[in-house]
């Protein structure tokens, strides 16, 4: 086996969560740094490897934590810095790197910048904040939130100007041209970096920048800095875009020769990939992956399935939008801006097992390090009775058997969020406990699916393509390198089929990996024929490996 020469985070299994909603340690009803210490044994028999931290900060509580109050402390809700500090701690005991949002393109109204802008022009503080006279001789700034908004300008009284807002009113947007808002931006990076985390996720990446003479926005000045502050304090650190834009105009992210952001959440692979679920076809995901640019060394793009804001559709054609739409939200309550669905991946997927299954499987065989979603490992739904994005921010469901399924001890009146009580989705229904003992839940299938992906990581960063095959609904994929082949076939349909391919050169490929039923492979000198039950799926690799340790069903 060749050693790889990929960066950490280039194979790294990433796991996203919400500390307020994932466990509470010290039973006052809110998710806490205490409860997700607890919690690192389970991610690490998992076989997650980083974590991806939505804010924890000091906040508002309006917009789930992204109204920051201060940037560079911990909200009480969810613990004290000794805390934090005792999670890294225990964290990297394990070999779990954290990486955290970065929240800089807006501050809370309520946040002390604002309050002291918000008082004078003469403040030293105004112009850390976008003002206008008139909001009529500005650009037409695009609302981010459409319908939940109205208009990106708002009034502030005691100085007679209107502030920006291209997020919801009470987000303030920043002005990222004052030197001094730069300085305070580098302190925060530098704090958080110098603190032990393993990177950020950049938030809002392309709100970074603003040209008020043309509203094009221009992050890259500042994603340059931020990345040179992130590896001076920390070499091996990474930063990840978030930057929802079509393929063309993701390119300049990575900087030149790769100096900004090393990873890219991609965003119209993921659109492409519920319309090639819709439709039951492969192509339009793998157009969509021939699509993206080319990343620079060490850099790439980040593949998942669901995270906790909405499926945004907009890089899709109106008729794919709709398509997509009918197939998984055809209720309008279950859409949200006009352009995405509200839901998390096991309804929208009808709580059908095979599905899932091959889902989080194909997820995990895609030439992208993959992100999974806090729940989506268990099947959690979502709560619809919810605001907005809300609705898919449930606690954890860890155990049938303990009060609120497992979150928190507290007495049902003080938990942040409800706990699900009913429904196909329910605690006494989904939970950790009771899929850790069943060896054909769907937590044991991820937690195999993982092991698989880091089991042959070194040739899954080898020569990616895909092959086509005389089933449109199949997707077949090949990874090669001068020690080993590694197939995958996924069958995106409700019907058992078969496809053949032809054979790959050198040691026949041996199954490694198969989706329950029917699967399987058959392979002679010529030609690979897999057979694949409705929404199967099936690895091969060549040379197996086989004396590596495999995962147990519920150790």
């Amino acid at each position: 086996m060749t050693t790889s020469n990929f960066a950490w985070y280039q194979h790294m299994m990433l796991y996203g969560l919400d500390v307020s909603t994932f466990r509470d340690g010290n039973n006052d009803g809110t998710g806490d740094f205490p409860g997700l210490t607890q919690s690192l044994d389970y991610l690490d028999w998992l076989g997650i490897d980083t974590v991806w931290l939505l804010p924890f900060y000091v906040s508002g509580k309006q917009d789930n934590g992204y109204d920051v109050i201060d940037h560079v402390d911990i909200d009480p809700a969810h613990g004290t810095m000794e805390d934090f500090h005792s999670y890294l701690d225990e964290a990297r005991r394990r070999g779990i790197r954290t990486v955290i949002d970065l929240l800089v393109n807006h501050t809370s109204t309520r946040h002390p910048w604002f309050q002291e802008a918000s008082k004078s022009r003469e403040s030293p503080f105004h112009d850390f904040y976008v003002w206008t006279d008139d909001p009529d001789s500005e650009p037409g700034y695009t609302e981010v939130f459409p319908g939940y908004q109205h208009g990106t300008w708002k009034f502030v009284p005691d100085v007679q100007q209107y502030y920006l807002h291209r997020f919801y009113p009470y987000q303030a947007e920043l002005n990222t041209t004052n030197p001094a808002v730069i300085e305070e931006i580098q302190k925060i990076v530098e704090f958080w970096i110098n603190k032990g985390i393993d990177g950020f996720r950049i938030d809002a990446a392309p709100f970074l920048g603003d040209d008020r003479d043309g509203d094009a926005m221009n992050p890259h000045p500042l994603l340059r800095n931020i990345r040179n502050w992130t590896v001076a304090c920390n070499p091996d650190a990474v930063l990840i875009a978030e930057a929802d834009l079509p393929s063309p105009d993701l390119e300049p992210y990575f900087g030149k020769d790769g100096d900004e952001c090393q990873l890219i959440f991609s965003f119209v692979v993921n659109q492409a990939l519920f319309i090639t679920l819709a439709d039951a076809q492969a192509d339009p995901l793998l157009r969509a992956i021939h699509r993206l640019p080319s990343p620079p060394a060490g850099c790439g793009w980040l593949g998942y399935l669901r995270n906790l804001d909405e499926l945004t559709l907009s890089r899709l054609h109106d008729d794919e939008r709709h398509r997509v739409l009918a197939a998984f939200a055809p209720d309008p309550d279950m859409q949200i801006y006009g352009r995405g669905i509200r839901r998390r991946l096991a309804p929208m997927l009808d709580g059908n097992q095979a599905r899932l299954k091959m889902v989080i499987s194909l997820l995990y065989s895609l030439p992208f390090p993959p992100m999974m979603t806090y729940g989506d490992e268990i099947g959690m739904g979502e709560d619809l009775s919810l605001p907005e994005r809300v609705s898919v921010r449930l606690p954890m469901q860890w155990d049938a058997q303990a009060p609120n399924a497992g979150f928190s001890n507290a007495s049902p009146g003080d938990l942040f969020r409800q706990v699900p009580t009913s429904g196909r989705f329910s605690p006494d229904k989904v939970n950790v406990e009771n899929q850790r003992q069943d060896k054909d839940s769907l937590l044991n299938w991820v937690r195999q699916v993982i092991h698989q992906r880091k089991r042959f990581q070194t040739a899954l960063e080898g020569a990616w393509s895909s092959t086509e095959s005389d089933d449109p609904a199949v997707l077949v994929q090949s990874y090669v390198t001068a020690d080993q082949v590694v197939l995958t076939a996924h069958n995106l349909s409700d019907r058992e089929t078969s496809v053949t391919i032809p054979a790959p050169r050198g040691d026949q490929p041996e199954v490694v990996l198969q989706s329950p039923g029917e699967s399987s492979a058959n392979v002679n000198q010529k030609e690979l024929t897999f057979h694949l039950p409705p929404y199967g799926c099936c690895w091969l690799a060549s040379p197996p490996d086989l004396d590596q340790p495999q995962p147990g069903g519920n150790s």
